[in-house]
């Protein structure tokens, strides 16, 4: 039989007691339970103690001196049944368990009070959901925090993704009047094609009505479909156009405000390219022409063209594109007219290729957003571990596989200064980012003397090694926790949509896959709250602070991970240079986040997913929903093809580490020693017997009698 001694600290005092100030102490337990969040062990009490006489007193002054969120934390120490001083021990978990104050229960006699195994593990599940500015200089309990906010970023390198812009116009039986009343003595001009097509965010291509306008750079309006391009890049640009240009002559019934065709002029359809100032000493440049015909007189006023054309060309940032009537005089040679325009069909599809010049963003690495968040709504400094993000820059041993996972938002992508983007976001937000990217599992453990919340991979966390053998068990009971068993899989990010350019290239959407489970299962929703999307990603790059500071986007607080890798101390955006094959996505060297594809997300999940597959390994997981872009097949340099759209077959998947079965233990013999080693090794195998059969497993929720 064990004995018990508490240490009630309160602000104002430290008090040692035993069982006569504990009613219930019979009742009260350590537990260790597995947190449905973070999926790592917690230890906690199993019941509510009740305080009585002078500790009740002194808890009750507390909280009425200090207010309902006062710290009154409780170390238990367990000794033998003779109280002897030397068997007093403190377990992992018993220390410095910190009150619920929201909780209390005041009555007559007692105060109940719940505990959790720490002020620090009680701060980050109380405090977990609240979002927070990771500027802030001050924690929620006030404070100072160093370093600095600005001293945790680094500059991102951020490559150009080149976008295509498409657009598509159909029009017909159309017919326009233009005026010409002051003639054209300067070598002519240039009628455009009526179009109204909307080509990226903006007004891009703009809504041209027919005018004359001169051959000079400042006219470009009057005839452009795509008026002053953003970027530069390769533009194609198909369709057709049929229709005439008529001119009545002096006293023909077709006047209709002006007078007639005065001069005469030479004259032709080109799709043509004007610039945006004079370059090489030109204004522009003829891509193709479409029609030319007779020089227009009064004896033949009539210029009919019909015409498709199908044409790839580059054009430069500032230039117009348009399909222009270009009316050719001599200097000198004056003309006016009145023109009446008939397009029987236009059509045009665009497809615009668009660059922009690299940029730098500030963005912050895992390992830092985790310690500044639990800084802040814990306290604690160097509260962190983990060798999954961890560094050599920060004493680890070598750079984790996610060290470089760079956290920015659209505002940081944008290049607005640091004191303007306030990166916001929660402990549990960030946790669920990462962990449903990379299968991370969350826990406490002590490291070095200090309590610390640590993040790995779900196969780091769960060791398969033996921690303890209980021998022979006699009452034992088995169920299936079917939340552990799925039947459908929803992978990669959430769909968004792409207002200024064709998302069908979006690669990084949601896909959905269903197990060849026949029966009602749980759904495994990897869908993370941070953004990954390459196009998204581009978009937001593109609204660059410096050119337009005051410009809102709908992107600006969304938050982002980006695939990164450090070379020669500088951080850049992974492209595709680990891969040998990428299909089925249009300029893949200049892909963002790769890595990140939806079904390599999933397979990450593999040795969750299998578990409850063990009889369907014959099966497959079928495909049936994906993305904008569901063709992306790419093989890393060393592994297979992955194919995003494929079903997947079981047999593929990692093996599992955890079944869906729950086995109760009913009652199990210890040692305090034992009870020891379960408390610090709470994510090892436990060994037993039953009928002659041996099990192994983790523990999912143990309380312990002593």
């Amino acid at each position: 039989m064990a004995t018990f001694r508490y240490t009630l600290r309160t602000p104002d005092a430290v008090v040692q007691f035993g069982t006569e100030q504990v009613r219930n102490w019979q009742d009260v337990k350590p537990s260790i339970v597995k947190n449905r969040t973070y999926r790592g062990v917690f230890q906690t009490m199993t019941s509510t103690i009740e305080f009585v006489d002078q500790i009740r007193d002194l808890i009750i002054r507390t909280v009425d001196n200090h207010g309902y969120d006062v710290g009154v934390f409780l170390t238990v120490e367990i000794g033998n049944d003779n109280r002897e001083r030397s068997s007093f021990r403190t377990f992992e978990g018993l220390s410095d368990m910190k009150a619920e104050i929201s909780e209390i229960d005041i009555t007559e006699l007692a105060v109940s009070l719940n505990f959790i195994e720490s002020g620090f593990v009680s701060d980050i599940l109380n405090r977990e959901a609240v979002k927070v500015n990771l500027d802030v200089t001050e924690t929620i309990d006030g404070e100072t925090i160093l370093p600095s906010y600005e001293d945790l970023l680094q500059d991102l390198h951020l490559h150009d993704r080149r976008l295509i812009y498409e657009s598509k116009f159909e029009k017909q039986g159309d017919h326009f009047l233009v005026l010409q009343t002051t003639g054209l003595g300067d070598g002519g001009g240039g009628i455009g094609i009526p179009a109204n097509i909307v080509y990226r965010s903006g007004d891009n291509m703009q809504s041209i009505f027919p005018a004359i306008g001169s051959l000079k750079v400042t006219d470009r309006g009057v005839y452009s479909f795509l008026y002053d391009s953003a970027y530069s890049g390769d533009i194609n640009v198909k369709g057709k156009v049929k229709g005439e240009f008529y001119f009545p002559p002096p006293g023909s019934p077709d006047l209709e405000e002006g007078w007639g065709l005065t001069g005469s002029f030479r004259w032709q359809l080109d799709l043509f390219v004007g610039y945006e100032g004079a370059r090489d000493g030109k204004i522009g440049r003829i891509i193709k022409t479409l029609a030319t015909g007779s020089d227009i007189t009064v004896n033949n006023s009539r210029a009919i063209f019909d015409a498709n054309f199908d044409e790839d060309f580059n054009i430069q940032e500032g230039d117009s594109v348009g399909i222009i009537f270009f009316i050719l005089t001599n200097v000198g040679d004056p003309v006016s007219f009145e023109a009446h325009i008939t397009t029987d069909e236009v059509e045009f599809e665009s497809s615009f290729l668009g660059e922009f010049p690299a940029t730098i963003a500030k963005s912050l690495k895992p390992h830092e957003l985790f310690e500044r968040l639990i800084h802040v709504i814990t306290g604690e400094e160097n509260a962190f571990y983990s060798d999954y993000f961890g560094r050599e820059d920060l004493g680890y041993e070598k750079d984790g596989e996610g060290a470089y996972l760079s956290v920015l938002n659209g505002l940081m992508i944008r290049g607005f200064p640091d004191d303007e983007t306030h990166l916001n976001t929660s402990f549990k937000e960030a946790f669920e980012a990462f962990s449903k990217e990379k299968n991370l599992v969350g826990t406490v453990q002590t490291i070095n003397n200090k309590k610390v919340f640590r993040i790995e991979k779900y196969d780091d966390i769960y060791i398969q090694k033996v921690s303890l053998k209980l021998g022979a068990i006699l009452d034992v009971s088995r169920s299936i926790d079917y939340e552990r068993i799925f039947s459908e899989i929803k992978t990669g990010g959430k769909d968004e949509e792409y207002e200024e350019v064709n998302g069908l290239y979006s690669f990084n959407g949601e896909f959905n896959f269903a197990t060849p489970l026949q029966t009602s299962a749980s759904i495994l929703n990897l869908i993370s709250p941070y953004r990954k999307d390459d196009i998204g990603i581009e978009l937001t790059r593109r609204l660059q602070y410096e050119s337009d500071p005051t410009k809102d986007y709908r992107a600006d607080k969304d938050i982002f991970i980006i695939d990164s890798y450090l070379s020669n101390g500088m951080l850049y955006a992974r492209r595709a240079e680990q891969y040998s094959v990428v299909n089925g996505i249009y300029e893949a060297q200049y892909v963002y986040n790769l890595n990140l594809s939806p079904v390599r997300q999933l397979m990450l999940w593999g040795n969750v997913i299998s578990s409850g597959l063990l009889q369907k390994i014959d099966k497959s997981l079928k495909f049936t929903k994906g993305a904008k872009n569901q063709d992306l097949e790419s093989q890393k340099i060393g592994d297979p093809l992955i194919v995003e759209s494929e079903d997947i077959p079981v047999l593929g998947l990692a093996k599992p580490i955890i079944l869906p079965d729950d086995i109760l233990i009913a009652e199990a013999k210890m040692t305090f020693d034992e009870y020891r080693v379960i408390s610090e090794k709470t994510t090892h195998l436990i060994e037993f017997e039953n009928k002659g059969v041996t099990i192994f497993g983790y523990i999912s929720n143990a309380e312990f009698d002593f």
